[in-house]
């Protein structure tokens, strides 16, 4: 039993290689990611989750098979969160909301245009954003050029061999600064120019408000720092507006995570075991499968 076991296991597993490999195959809009809604593809997972809890049940028990029994029923909880995940997880993206205008939502539209209760309410109160140093491009005058000048190279300050190749004996550090930042526009000798380029953000963080059951809270929101609430997580995804007047947002609601999560660290405790540990009882001085 245990032989066919793990042949129908096998075979599972090289029809699900195949059919990863035919959705990873690019395609127009993305159409290569439908095989995995397929009921053959479905069916096929299902099956890969049972053989593999079978597996666990048709092992002696022994402290030995801890491991094994660690690595394959963390498997098969992940598949379950994963599967739990696509039937009834959600997702909505591209939600805009004002910065410290007062303005608080406790209901959404998914892309169906079906309205969504978070049962929460959510209200941007402030955004910073933190920019790289930024780079400047020098340009000569050229009166045959469209705009009147040519690109010459970039300029980055905080590399002062750039700074040096500068004609007219190069450029401070300091020259690029004001008071508020660094400038946007330097001029000198004959015409030439110093532009910045526009920067480009290092690290921006949202300050927000949720009501839940009326009880309020202000947390920080980032970039792979989301917040959770009634069981959606709150992913702050990019900004925009001048200046920053807005956040956009994504709405996850993930109710298989925690099981994916758990799968995780099953598999992984039980393939490190696996090393160090015998998969079997021993006779003679050696491990029997």
């Amino acid at each position: 039993m245990q032989r066919r076991i793990l042949a129908a296991g096998t075979v599972v597993m090289a029809v699900a290689i195949l059919y990863l490999l035919a959705g990873a195959i690019p395609q127009d809009h993305g159409r290569q990611t439908a095989i995995f809604e397929s009921p053959a593809f479905l069916a096929m997972a299902a099956a890969g989750g049972i053989l593999l809890l079978a597996a666990c049940f048709r092992r002696r028990p022994f402290p030995g098979q801890i491991a094994f029994m660690l690595t394959h029923a963390g498997l098969a909880i992940l598949m379950a969160g994963a599967a739990i995940d696509w039937l009834d997880g959600q997702r909505i993206d591209g939600i805009r909301l004002p910065v410290g205008m007062g303005h608080a939502v406790g209901n959404l539209r998914d892309s169906d245009g079906q309205t969504v209760d978070l049962g929460f309410t959510l209200e941007v109160t402030d955004f910073s954003v933190a920019y790289y140093d930024p780079v400047y491009s020098l340009f000569r005058p050229d009166p045959d050029a469209p705009d009147g000048r040519t690109f010459v190279q970039k300029v980055d300050p905080r590399v002062p061999a750039t700074l040096r190749q500068i004609p007219g004996g190069g450029v401070a550090v300091e020259d690029l600064k004001a008071q508020d930042g660094w400038v946007r526009e330097l001029s000198f000798g004959d015409g030439w120019i110093l532009e910045k380029q526009p920067e480009v953000p290092r690290w921006y963080e949202a300050s927000i408000r949720t009501a839940i059951d009326g009880v309020e809270r202000f947390e920080g929101l980032a970039v792979n720092h989301p917040v959770v609430a009634k069981g959606w997580q709150v992913l702050l995804v990019s900004y925009g507006g001048e200046p920053m007047s807005y956040v956009e947002l994504a709405f996850k609601r993930s109710p298989g995570r925690r099981l994916v999560v758990g799968g995780i660290w099953s598999t992984l405790v039980g393939v490190s075991l696996l090393c160090w540990i015998p998969s079997g009882p021993r006779r003679n001085g050696h491990a029997e499968p």
